[in-house]
C-alpha cells in the first residue's frame, strides 16, 4: 500500500513539474518575435522574376522600370563601366529578419569581393542602399563608372583592384553582398573582367583638384618642402607638383592669444616606382617673428592620400 502510495505521489509531482515546464517554456516563447514577412515591393517585373536572386550587369545604369535585357551582359574589358542591379526574392530586412527576428534601421551593408576564386581584402561598400532596404526589392549598384557619378568611391576600389591584384588577361570576379551580423549571403553575382596591358584608369587627375590660392613662389616653396620631407623619412614616391587649395592662411595662436604660425594646405601630386600616381593634402606652416613671417616654409600635418591617373 505504501509503494503505491510513493509511486502515486511521484506520478503527481512529474506532472506538476511538466506542467510547470510547459507554463514557463510558454512564457519564454512569449518574449520571442513570432516569425512574419513584413510588406515589400514584391517582384517588380518580369525580368525581376526572371533573374530572382541574382546580379545583372551592364555598361550604362539599369533602370527600375522596363529594363532593357538586351543590354546585359557578363564580360567586361579593362575602361568598360560596370553597372549593376540586383534583384531580391523579398526585402533585405525580411533576409534580416529571417535570421536574426530583428527589426531596425542601422544595419551595414557590403560586398565580399572574390578574383578567381580568392577573396580579397577590401569590401566593397553597399551605402547606396539606404534605408529602402525595409521595402525595396531591387537596386542599382555598380564597380566603375564616370567618378563624377561615384559619390561612394567604388570606382576607385574597382580601380584598384584591377591594378594591383589583377594580371593581364582574364579573370572572373564574384561579388557577395553580406549584411553585418548576418551569416548568410545575401545575393551573388559574377563577371568575367579581361585586364589590358596598361593601368586602368581611375577617371580623376590632379586637373581635378581645384587651386584656390595663386602664388607661384609659395607653390615652388611648398614643393621644395615637401621634396626635402620625403627625401630624409624615406618615403618612396616622387612629388612634382603642388597646388594651394587653402583660400588664405589661417592663423594659429596659443593659449594666451599670441600668434605663433600661420598654415595653409595644399595638393601634392606624386610618382610611386611602379608608374602610379597619388594626389595628397598637407599642411604646411610659417612661423610668426614677432614683426611677420619666416620666408621658410615647413611641413605641419599629414592628410588624406588619394590614387589618382597620371599626367
Amino acid at each position: 500500500m505504501k509503494q503505491k502510495r510513493k509511486i502515486s505521489m511521484l506520478a503527481i509531482l512529474l506532472i506538476s513539474s511538466a506542467i510547470t515546464l510547459n507554463a514557463q517554456i510558454g512564457k519564454a516563447l512569449k518574449g520571442l518575435t513570432p516569425a512574419k514577412h513584413l510588406e515589400d515591393q514584391g517582384i517588380t517585373n518580369a525580368t525581376h522574376q526572371k533573374y530572382m536572386n541574382q546580379i545583372v550587369w551592364s555598361n550604362e545604369k539599369i533602370p527600375f522600370d522596363n529594363p532593357d535585357e538586351t543590354r546585359f551582359k557578363t564580360n567586361f574589358n579593362s575602361g568598360e563601366l560596370i553597372y549593376g542591379r540586383f534583384y531580391l526574392s523579398e526585402s533585405l530586412q525580411n533576409l534580416i529578419y529571417k535570421e536574426k527576428r530583428q527589426v531596425k534601421d542601422g544595419f551595414t551593408f557590403y560586398f565580399d569581393v572574390y578574383i578567381d576564386g580568392v577573396k580579397q581584402e577590401v569590401e566593397f561598400d553597399a551605402t547606396n542602399i539606404g534605408s529602402d532596404f525595409n521595402k525595396a526589392t531591387t537596386w542599382q549598384i555598380w564597380a566603375y563608372i564616370p567618378r563624377k557619378d561615384d559619390v561612394y568611391g567604388e570606382s576607385d576600389k574597382w580601380a584598384d583592384l584591377v591594378n594591383k591584384s589583377m594580371t593581364p588577361g582574364n579573370h572572373t570576379v564574384r561579388f557577395d553582398l553580406r549584411v553585418d551580423g548576418c551569416e548568410g549571403i545575401a545575393v551573388t553575382g559574377s563577371l568575367n573582367f579581361t585586364k589590358g596591358k596598361e593601368p586602368l584608369n581611375y577617371g580623376w587627375n590632379f586637373d581635378f583638384y581645384p587651386s584656390r590660392m595663386k602664388d607661384a613662389d609659395l607653390e615652388a616653396d611648398i614643393l621644395k618642402c615637401i621634396q626635402t620631407h620625403a627625401a630624409s623619412v624615406g618615403w618612396k614616391e616622387k612629388f612634382s607638383k603642388v597646388k594651394i587649395h587653402s583660400t588664405d592662411w589661417y592663423i594659429i595662436q596659443n593659449e594666451y592669444g599670441i600668434i605663433t604660425d600661420r598654415t595653409v594646405n595644399a595638393y601634392c601630386l606624386a610618382t610611386w616606382p611602379d608608374g602610379h600616381c597619388t594626389v595628397q593634402s598637407f599642411s604646411f606652416s610659417q612661423q610668426y617673428t614677432g614683426s611677420g613671417y619666416s620666408k621658410s616654409v615647413e611641413l605641419y600635418s599629414v592628410g588624406k592620400q588619394e590614387v589618382a591617373d597620371c599626367e
